[in-house]
């Protein structure tokens, strides 16, 4: 069953994303707009309301000319998943063989760029598009500008993989439609695809189900209770600001109802159609043991997740967009309390534009015990019939929160602590091998208290006083081969260390406390990257590496990862508090332009291998000249004799180049015969170039390799 599902999930993924890419895009909020048109209006009054996970939105060229950049993925990604597809078994299932030749007509037209890419799949730029559950099954549509160019698409794609579909028809309109399942299992689901009236539809067919159902779940025939009747859509945008870019939600109340109550909806109906037995069972238990209704009266407390984008902005150098989500809580004795907790978090934890990564958690640690207590009385006084709920609570109930006052007492005051890292740079000097510049700080209303804690408990800052003035003063921190300076700024106590941190610590002084969440995180994956590059060249890093190793599966998937976060433009905040709504958190995240130039270059390069224990080892040396040929060499320990030579043609496909032997011999001495080896195809995926390296990954899986090429 494992490998049937996530046949499902991958096919849906690939076809959807590869037919209708804007769309797949737009639901992670990358194209969208605010220039609505009827077409979301058609496809809300064609969604059921008691679908359980919803979203929409619409396409726009805002940003265009970065998401042309990021559309263009990269070739050996492609061929990861190629190989994915295969291993699931590509080659005996139709509908991953229809997934790949999509994937594969993305891939060749994604480089013309976001408006050739809408053509070809004749998608408009401003057109809408929607994913949701129909029931247990996914469903997604969206709008069409030219209905012949998608069909034309598919069926090229048909027509390269083999996978001729089933047709039949629905409400008239022809469907096609490929078995996702085993051939001859009595428990098939099928891949759908139609078009009709301007709209695409991508969705997956039953066994249990019936023709009227498959035309609804088409949109071929009218919903008595849609999203449009129910307002949902509107309501996202009034209620929580959401733009149009997309809204979307997640229904615990729906899904709760109907798994402990048995209330009758299209996924309570396909769950009985699909597992009778089983919902039969869970219905009996829950009836007997009170646990469904008790249970439902807790969850509804906690009806919905709504999520949206608030803002999309671009300029000609970055794509940026705000999303918020609210986890909505109904019981107003439960925010009331919750709403108290949110402390003081600093301004440098929200914005990841000049450092590797920062984290804060803001809490008012005078309200703590407080709100625990009231939360501990609110506790129900009269015992639950479900076994469950009841040792649940009567376990709650023996935890007087009363010693958390005692536990807090030694930081009352406090009101948020965060930790900021600007930067790691390669100094010979160091033990290390490295110098950083980080910034830790904590608010309080009165931090000069802190101080004095520190100042009298913490070894080595005996006699050491930290002025209240804001003047810094340098403390003593183990095995930290750079100065650390400690200052009272403002509300705030601060320690640092490196050039870069200072300036943001002194702009604390101006810096009030607030209330403006529970957890901030901001993060630059480029920066973040370079970083971990410079950190790996580290003497003790190096000697240290094989941990990395275990921890990542391999020093090749450690390294490549770290490359890629290197190679990515992307910056973004999240924070997130509790309001009278409930948990909410705000997320913003900006792209800039990807680099797609993958140009080989040309010349005579040294080369290393990565190592087992992650250190790296001369391996010889690559010339590859202009005209795709190339040689590949190595010598023995002394450098006196070739020992290996391989002579090849290149050539290149996006971040893969591919090289073909055209000899290839091998010695074990300098006075032992050649013998001539097989021609073999190596293919190397371009990691791109970092720190006079470029770097260059062989074979996938367990026979991966990485080398890097320097001059």
């Amino acid at each position: 069953m494992k490998g049937i599902i996530t046949r499902v999930l991958l096919t849906l993924a690939v076809v959807t994303a590869s037919v209708s890419s804007a769309y797949a895009f737009n639901l992670f909020g990358l194209f969208s707009s605010d220039q609505a048109d009827n077409s979301m209006e058609t496809l809300l009054s064609q969604t059921p309301a008691d679908t359980l996970f919803f979203i929409g939105g619409h396409n726009t060229t805002e940003g265009r000319e970065i998401m042309d950049s990021w559309s263009m993925a990269n070739q050996s990604d492609i061929n990861e998943l190629q190989i994915l597809m295969s291993d699931l078994g590509s080659d005996d299932s139709p509908v991953l063989a229809l997934a790949e030749a999509l994937l594969a007509d993305y891939t060749a037209v994604a480089p013309g760029g976001y408006s050739a890419l809408m053509a070809h799949y004749g998608v408009p730029e401003e057109g809408a598009g929607v994913f949701y559950m129909h029931g247990a099954m996914p469903v997604a549509r969206f709008a069409l500008e030219d209905a012949e160019a998608f069909n034309a698409v598919l069926n090229q794609a048909i027509l390269e993989s083999g996978a001729a579909p089933v047709l039949k028809q629905v409400e008239g309109v022809e469907v096609r439609t490929w078995r996702l399942t085993p051939e001859g299992d009595a428990e098939s689901v099928d891949l759908a695809i139609a078009v009709d009236q301007g709209f695409a539809t991508i969705t997956a067919f039953n066994h249990t189900d019936t023709s009227d159902l498959q035309a609804e779940r088409l949109g071929l025939t009218d919903v008595a209770d849609s999203l449009a009747d129910q307002g949902d859509w509107d309501a996202l945008g009034d209620q929580y600001d959401y733009d149009e870019t997309f809204r979307g939600y997640f229904d615990f109340d729906g899904l709760a109802a109907t798994l402990l109550t048995g209330t009758q909806s299209r996924l309570r109906r396909d769950l009985e159609a699909l597992m009778p037995d089983e919902i039969e069972r869970m219905d009996t238990q829950m009836a007997d043991s009170q646990c469904g209704p008790e249970g439902y009266a807790l969850a509804r407390q906690v009806p919905r997740l709504a999520f949206g984008s608030e803002n999309i902005s671009s300029t000609s150098q970055s794509l940026s967009q705000q999303v918020g989500m609210v986890l909505e809580l109904t019981n107003t004795d439960l925010t009331s309390q919750l709403k108290r907790l949110p402390g003081s978090l600093p301004a440098y934890a929200t914005d990841g534009s000049d450092k590797l990564l920062a984290l804060a958690l803001g809490v008012d640690v005078n309200a703590l015990a407080p709100v625990a207590t009231a939360l501990w009385s609110q506790l129900p006084q009269t015992d639950y019939k479900c076994p469950a709920l009841r040792d649940m609570t009567a376990d709650m109930r023996q935890n007087n929160p009363a010693m958390l006052g005692m536990a807090t007492a030694m930081a009352q005051g406090v009101k948020g602590v965060g930790a900021a890292i600007y930067g790691i740079e390669a100094d010979d000097s160091s033990p290390l091998g490295l110098v950083g510049s980080v910034l830790v700080s904590m608010s309080a209303d009165n931090p000069s208290v802190l101080a004095g804690l520190i100042s009298s408990s913490v070894p080595g800052m005996a006699g050491i006083t930290i002025p209240q003035d804001g003047s810094a003063v340098q403390v003593p921190v183990p095995m930290v081969p750079q100065p650390v300076f400690a200052a009272i700024k403002g509300k705030h106590l601060v320690v640092y260390t490196g050039e870069a941190a200072k300036a943001p610590a002194d702009a604390m002084a101006n810096e009030p406390l607030n209330t403006r969440g529970s957890t901030a995180i901001a993060f630059n994956y480029e920066r973040f990257g370079e970083a971990a590059l410079v950190a790996l060249e580290s003497p003790m890093v190096a000697s240290n590496a094989q941990g990395m190793a275990m921890a990542t599966g391999s020093c090749v998937d450690a390294y490549a990862g770290i490359l890629q976060a290197a190679s990515l433009p992307l910056q973004g905040s999240y924070r997130d508090t509790f309001t009278d709504r409930g948990w909410e958190a705000k997320f913003d995240v900006t792209l800039g332009q990807m680099n797609t130039d993958f140009s080989v270059p040309t010349g005579t390069f040294q080369s290393e291998t990565l190592d087992v224990d992650c250190t790296w080892y001369d391996s010889g040396v690559e010339i590859i000249n202009a005209d795709g040929t190339g040689q590949f060499s190595e010598t023995d320990e002394t450098g006196q004799c070739t020992l290996y030579q391989a002579d090849y043609t290149w050539t290149q496909n996006g971040n893969v180049m591919e090289q073909t032997t055209t000899g290839l011999r091998s010695r074990n001495s300098c006075d032992a015969d050649w013998e001539e080896q097989p021609e073999e195809t190596f293919n190397c995926s371009l990691l791109g170039s970092h720190n006079g390296y470029l770097y260059c990954q062989y074979g996938t899986g367990m026979d991966a390799y990485l080398m890097r090429y320097f001059q």
